[in-house]
């Protein structure tokens, strides 16, 4: 028996601060047929493409945050970073006020210890034995940014759930914000 389900599903394409597809709720059981109707530009392909894993649904490669360096420190919902010396010395000799940092969501753990990052879950994807958690995280200079961690799919987190997040030791990698370069240092 296969069962689709969407809770709260939402998609934005960049560049559009309007959502294609708002907060969509669907249940569909095994042996059931759906048909979506509506008018153009309301959300039936979108929801098909996001139902298909084209563009939305699926594991994410990466995450990509950049990040503003303040006083020398890199930091996530307001708890600094361990990054190499040597690498933040480099960013420091470029001249550079931010740094990007690339993580895998499989390399992301939910935590409660004294160093984890906070988050606010927005979206949870239940993909067979794995669930991708989307949250929100905020940076020093008061934005946002939406991180994904993969998690147990029997007991995923629900939306607005809030919990920490920390980055497995070594799983970090850091860019120059500008050339792009990776910075290879431990």
């Amino acid at each position: 028996m296969a069962t689709v389900s969407f809770e709260g599903a939402t998609r934005i394409y960049p560049g559009n601060p309007k959502p294609s597809v708002d907060t969509l709720d669907l249940d569909i059981e095994d042996g059931e047929f759906l048909v979506p109707v509506g008018p153009s530009g309301c959300g039936k392909s979108t929801s098909l493409r996001m139902l298909a894993g084209q563009g939305f649904i699926g594991s994410p490669a990466t995450n990509v945050v950049e990040i503003p360096i303040q006083d020398g420190v890199v930091a996530l919902g307001g708890k600094p970073l361990a990054m190499p010396e040597a690498a933040m010395a480099e960013l420091a000799q470029r001249g550079r006020d931010r740094a990007i940092l690339g993580f895998r969501p499989a390399d992301i753990r939910i935590t409660n210890s004294e160093t984890s990052w906070p988050v606010h879950v927005t979206i949870v994807e239940g993909l067979g034995a794995d669930a991708y958690v989307h949250a929100d995280v905020n940076l020093p200079d008061g934005a946002t940014k939406q991180v994904v961690t993969r998690t147990d799919g029997r007991t995923p987190p629900k939306r607005g759930d809030e919990f920490g997040l920390e980055i497995v030791g070594g799983h970090m990698h850091l860019f120059d914000p500008e050339t792009h370069d990776r910075l290879h240092h431990n």
